[in-house]
Order: structure tokens, then C-alpha cells, then sequence
């Protein structure tokens, strides 16, 4: 059976772990920005795209408002703005590393938890979905492989670019180190000192020189 659109934020707030109020704050406010997002499409449909920066901008200040802390505010905001993953077998091991690295590590724990409380709040059905848990088991392992998924992670870092390519401080440096980890995204067996100034160096004189 399903779940009324106006009942569902307080399914999935009640569905939310009771010891984590992080995700049950962003389990109740992730639709927030629902109404201002509602489009009607053309066959009669309602659809929301984009609810979910709506809903962190409104839910941030909302929160902002009833003055609660900062840090807890960021956490919310950060929960709900990634909370709409639509994970698939077809994902590879790139994409599921590329989507650690875009909500953060220490976040996919929480982020879990809140897709799965938005689940129960749309169908009604405590049980956990197949493809939940599947994503939950790709992301374990790729975890566990300890791959380079942050720039701190990198073999090299900001002075050794500099050195290698006779660069100034500046913002192409931040460039170049962003380049760099999205090569190793794709292929974590690039993070040598060798192989990444290769690609600094390459990607430098093609695009930024």
C-alpha cells in the first residue's frame, strides 16, 4: 500500500534512528522544499527536481532561525542537499568511489541511514530495499580497499606540483590537484608520484598553460 504525500516526512522521521538526531532532523526536513520545486509536467504528472537543494537551503535556515548549532546545522544541510542517490548495479567501482568522495566518507553511514527512513516514509515497507543494501556491501568494499579518495589521500600534494612544474602558489595548483584525484577516482592504481606528475604535467600544458 502506499504511504499519503502528507504523511510520509513523518514516516520517515519515525523510521529514523532514535539515537542519531542528525538523521532524524534531515529525515524530517529532507522534503521540505518539496512545494517550492512542484512543477506540473505536461502528461499531468507532479515532479520534484531539485527538491533537495531547495530543501537544505530552507531546512539550514529554519534551523538558523531556531538556533541550533552550527555544526549540527552544516551536518543537516549536507545530508539532505545528497540524501536522492539512485544507486544501480550498473554502477562501477569508479562511480561508487566518486560518490565517496562527493558526500564524504564520514557521512555515507548517515546518509544510509536517512535514504532508508525516505524509503520507509514513500512505500510503507520497513523491510530494507535489495538495492539499498546492495550499495550498502559496494561501498564496504570499497572502503575496505583503502583507496585514495580525498586530496589528502594523493602521492603528491600542492609543493611537489609547484617543484615539478615551476609554478607559482595559486589557484591552478588547486586545479591541477582536483585533475588529480579525479584520475585516480577512475583508476586508484595511478597514485604514484611518478604516474600523477605525468598527468600534473600533462593536463597542465594542454589545458592551463
Amino acid at each position: 500500500t502506499g504511504v499519503k504525500a502528507g504523511d510520509a516526512v513523518f514516516f520517515s522521521c519515525d523510521a529514523a534512528e532514535p539515537g542519531n538526531p542528525p538523521v532524524r532532523l534531515a529525515a524530517l526536513l529532507h522534503d521540505i522544499g518539496k512545494p517550492a520545486a512542484m512543477r506540473r509536467e505536461a502528461d499531468g504528472s507532479l515532479s520534484f527536481h531539485g527538491h533537495e537543494r531547495l530543501s537544505a537551503e530552507q531546512a539550514s535556515a529554519l534551523l538558523e532561525r531556531l538556533r541550533f548549532p552550527n555544526q549540527l546545522i552544516h551536518k543537516i544541510r549536507h545530508l539532505v542537499l545528497h540524501h536522492m542517490f539512485n544507486y544501480t548495479e550498473e554502477w562501477s567501482d569508479a562511480a561508487v568511489r566518486r560518490f565517496i568522495a562527493r558526500v564524504g566518507e564520514e557521512h555515507v553511514p548517515d546518509l544510509l541511514a536517512l535514504r532508508r527512513a525516505d524509503q520507509v516514509g514513500a512505500c510503507g515497507d520497513s523491510s530494507p530495499s535489495q538495492a539499498l543494501a546492495a550499495f550498502s556491501r559496494r561501498l564496504e568494499k570499497v572502503l575496505q580497499a583503502g583507496r585514495a579518495l580525498t586530496l589528502r589521500d594523493l602521492a603528491v600534494d600542492g609543493r611537489d606540483l609547484m617543484q615539478a612544474l615551476g609554478l607559482p602558489p595559486g589557484p591552478r595548483i588547486g586545479v591541477l590537484l582536483g585533475q588529480l584525484l579525479d584520475s585516480l577516482l577512475e583508476d586508484p592504481q595511478l597514485n604514484t608520484m611518478e604516474a600523477l606528475l605525468s598527468i600534473a604535467g600533462k593536463f597542465y600544458r594542454q589545458r592551463l598553460g
